[in-house]
């Protein structure tokens, strides 16, 4: 594995906990990797494939634990942004995601009050203000 499939890794399984994927997630998916310059025309559904697999089969806990040691204190607090962006994408965060977003949270070397305000800094920012 190396930083790329590290990185779609812990993405890929952010989406993947509750089983379903979502359009809003895959839009969501789509941008945070066209942000990453490394990203930038690489042609990923392969890795994602494979991804998918490995998550069906062993479920995300030892791919994300492996994952993770790629990424620096600065590079995990982006990491967690992203996972708790693309859970809350279809604006609301189900059983399963709570799970991996705590599961991700506990694996993660961030002090317990960062993990809580990048959390709930990206639940603020995608509230929807106008649903019923």
């Amino acid at each position: 594995m190396d930083k790329i499939e590290a990185f779609l890794s812990i993405l890929v399984a952010a989406v993947a906990a509750d089983g379903i994927l979502h359009q809003k997630e895959a839009e969501v998916l789509k941008k945070h990797m066209n942000n990453q310059s490394a990203l930038k025309g690489f042609d990923s559904t392969s890795k994602i494939k494979s991804i998918i697999e490995v998550i069906k089969n062993k479920g995300y806990e030892e791919l994300v634990e492996s994952s993770i040691t790629f990424f620096n204190i600065e590079e995990q607090e982006s990491i967690l942004a992203i996972a708790v962006d693309l859970a809350y994408s279809d604006s609301e965060i189900c059983e399963k995601e709570k799970l991996f977003l705590a599961f991700l949270i506990e694996k993660l070397d961030l002090h317990n009050e960062k993990s809580e305000s990048i959390f709930n800094s990206i639940v603020a920012l995608n509230r929807d203000f106008f649903k019923k």
